[in-house]
């Protein structure tokens, strides 16, 4: 087994919605419908550091369409993904390599995320279906927005406690 020339450096989630819909009726229950390609809109912004071209982002969004209310749950789910491609791997390779692998392995992390919190549910388990991410490139797909790349290591978040001796001044 070889190590990927891709590597996942670090990635967050950045939104997870998950929701019993109200719109399922009683009489939905006794059928399960399964989930398709077509049943999920899948977002991707894509950014590659201007500084160094082996240092992509990802930020992957998944959104249940459900108009027709088929379906138990309603969610939505955001990840960010920051990987490095090898500097082994081939130059004409690395932007394929990246755009097709970093969304797919935050796509099957996404997957995990989605059973895991619908296993507890009073219904059946969500599996994403299968999607392919070839193809998707910079310049190709008008659905990619690209951004520049942030700095690879996120600044810590930090939050200003207001005293109540603040809170009376305002």
């Amino acid at each position: 087994m070889q190590a990927s020339n891709l590597q996942l450096d670090h990635y967050y989630l950045e939104e997870l919605h998950f929701a019993l819909n109200e719109r399922y009726g009683p009489e939905s229950m006794e059928r399960e419908v399964p989930l398709h390609a077509q049943d999920v809109n899948v977002t991707i912004e894509v950014g590659q550091n201007p500084d160094n071209e082996l240092e992509w982002l990802f930020r992957l969004k998944i959104v249940l369409d459900d108009v027709d209310a088929k379906f138990p749950y309603d969610f939505r789910v955001r990840l960010l993904g920051y990987f490095v491609v090898s500097k082994e791997c081939e130059p004409t390779m690395r932007e394929q390599l990246a755009t097709i692998n970093g969304p797919s392995i935050l796509y099957g992390a996404a997957r995990e995320i989605l059973a895991i919190a619908s296993a507890r549910s009073r219904f059946v388990s969500i599996f994403l279906p299968p999607v392919r991410f070839f193809g998707l490139t910079k310049e190709q797909s008008p659905s990619v927005e690209q951004k520049a790349l942030p700095s690879a290591k996120p600044e810590p978040i930090t939050t200003k406690r207001k005293t109540k001796k603040a809170a009376r001044k305002k």
